[in-house]
């Protein structure tokens, strides 16, 4: 998480899991074609969510670097 020191260190990237049929989160399916259309709606919503509510990233710079290589 960010800003938090108690927990290690992970590679910082988008993720996307079907919660149904892979509860237990063991296969990404980010980067599979069958759910761009998904993961592009998520992304967008994420943006209308961040706007609606004044949630920007801005002060979490590792965060920024993340969303600026992936998006």
């Amino acid at each position: 998480m960010l800003g938090q020191t108690e927990f290690p260190t992970t590679i910082q990237k988008w993720e996307m899991f079907d919660l149904i049929r892979d509860p237990y989160e063991m296969n990404k399916i980010y980067n599979q074609t069958n759910h761009i259309e998904i993961r592009d709606a998520l992304k967008e919503k994420l943006l209308e969510l961040q706007d609606k509510f004044d949630d920007w990233d801005f002060e979490y710079p590792d965060l920024q670097k993340v969303i600026n290589e992936y998006w």
